[in-house]
């Protein structure tokens, strides 16, 4: 087993699998570039795992955001990183809807794509997505991650 979580258990084949299908939708309908910053509000969970092997694989780079952050705290991690979509679960996505006008307050519209892991869509689409490894070129250069630590907003605490 390569994860055991609650009353899931996924193999390695599975787990792979898996996460090649998100790799796959996220560069065919969103052209994922390398570098691009893809937060994930996800809980701990097999989701979580799956999440971060999918965007990796895609050559992005996975932003870990903690579902329970404070809404200044999601709203800067989101502008910051000038997110084009969110990878979250059904119990964590009604929260990052009240973000997506945040995102561009210039053009008050959004081009923020919120995308449920867990969701009898998600799990339709991911379906019909090869389950083979993706043909992505990474390099030891390209990012894999960036994480947001209580001090990187740049302002003072008061």
């Amino acid at each position: 087993m390569a994860l055991v979580y609650e009353d899931v258990k996924l193999t390695y084949k599975a787990l792979n699998e898996r996460s090649n299908q998100l790799a796959h939708y996220l560069l065919e309908i969103y052209k994922i570039q390398s570098d691009e910053l893809i937060p994930l509000c996800l809980e701990r969970s097999e989701q979580m795992l799956i999440g971060i092997l999918g965007v990796l694989k895609s050559g992005g780079a996975y932003v870990p955001m903690d579902p329970g952050y404070p809404m200044d705290r999601i709203e800067h991690i989101l502008g910051d990183t000038k997110a084009r979509l969110v990878i979250v679960e059904e119990n964590t996505k009604d929260r990052l809807y009240n973000y997506k006008e945040l995102i561009d307050t210039e053009t008050k519209s959004s081009n923020l794509s919120i995308i449920s892991l867990d969701s009898s869509e998600m799990e339709d689409s991911l379906s019909t997505c090869s389950t083979a490894n993706p043909n992505t070129e990474v390099s030891s250069g390209d990012l894999s991650y960036v994480i947001y630590t209580s001090g990187t907003t740049g302002k003072p605490k008061e």
